[in-house]
């Protein structure tokens, strides 16, 4: 019960809480559905919020709920049109509880006791500190959280987040690899990992597909020399990192140029370092769908230099090759 009257402030700097009267225990399951709630709300996917509260069971199964949908995106745009460092729990909250009258919501106990909790310890907060927002200063924590957590209930969570139909929203990656940089237990290895998890993964093919057509141009531009660095040594992949970072942007496709911004972000991140890589560009080099990539990217590029050769003996003009094109 964290109102004023129940804190304590120890000389440490450490909060000291009194009266525990109002407790409940939360499942791994339903704290993963806290996570996922603050996701959806921060980047206004409405059908999977109502899915989620479905899920959780804070509406009836069967219920036709497009008129949820329609609701929340009517009720809550002049509160998530803010960046996330501008938005308000107890606004948002506001908002949610309308809706929540209207539709055949049931609130389980500790959702409600969450809620009045983060409620009254935001409101104290910004009696100190008028900028503070409690999203804000948790979102780094769950993009952390989503980037590193190997629950399926996460990671299903980050793939509804940066795919659909197929497509990568690299822009997101960008926003979630940022925020993620701000939490202290962040271990971007592990993050790297994971992504390449799911690229390897059955769900990743058509990103890895879109992913290598476009390197292949990118690759075929930057020349012989960073062909030669991509299959040097690990300061030769280092340099070719710089490579790409420094490559004129407007040369390259909005992919690859989310692209390089991620491999940068990664790159520069407090506990990146080199070392830590070399496991994963062995299971890499091990790992069949790699090697097969490696051998259809080397024929494209192989197929380039032979139609440039071809048309230096002529004194042809030399060819454009689109991304999309071999």
């Amino acid at each position: 019960d964290p109102h004023a009257g129940n804190l304590l402030a120890c000389e440490d700097g450490r909060l000291c809480y009194l009266d525990f009267g109002m407790m409940s225990y939360v499942e791994k399951h339903q704290r993963y559905g806290i996570i996922e709630a603050i996701i959806h709300l921060v980047n206004r996917d409405f059908v999977s919020l109502v899915v989620l509260y479905e899920r959780l069971g804070f509406i009836p199964r069967g219920l036709d709920t497009q008129p949820i949908v329609r609701a929340l995106e009517n009720a809550l745009p002049d509160v998530l049109d803010a960046s996330v460092g501008e938005l308000n729990f107890k606004n948002v909250i506001n908002k949610l509880g309308d809706i929540m009258y209207e539709f055949p919501f049931s609130l389980p106990p500790y959702y409600i006791a969450i809620i009045r909790c983060l409620g009254v310890l935001e409101g104290l907060a910004i009696q100190i500190d008028s900028e503070f927002r409690i999203i804000k200063d948790a979102y780094p924590y769950i993009a952390s959280r989503l980037l590193t957590d190997s629950a399926p209930e996460l990671q299903s969570a980050l793939q509804t987040l940066l795919f659909k139909d197929g497509e990568a929203r690299w822009e997101r990656m960008e926003e979630l690899l940022v925020e993620a940089q701000d939490t202290r237990d962040y271990d971007v290895t592990l993050a790297i990992n994971q992504m390449v998890d799911y690229l390897l993964s059955e769900q990743g093919e058509p990103i890895v597909d879109q992913l290598s057509v476009q390197l292949v141009d990118v690759v075929d531009r930057l020349g012989v020399e960073t062909v030669t660095y991509l299959l040097g040594t690990a300061q030769g992949l280092q340099r070719t990192i710089q490579g790409l970072e420094d490559m004129d942007q407007r040369e390259l496709s909005p992919t690859m140029q989310s692209f390089t911004r991620i491999v940068s972000t990664l790159s520069n991140s407090e506990g990146f370092e080199l070392e830590k890589i070399v496991p994963l560009m062995r299971r890499l080099l091990r790992e069949p769908k790699v090697q097969e990539l490696s051998v259809e990217m080397a024929s494209r590029l192989s197929e380039r230099a032979i139609s440039r050769t071809v048309r230096a003996v002529f004194q042809l003009p030399q060819p454009t090759f689109l991304p999309s094109n071999n």
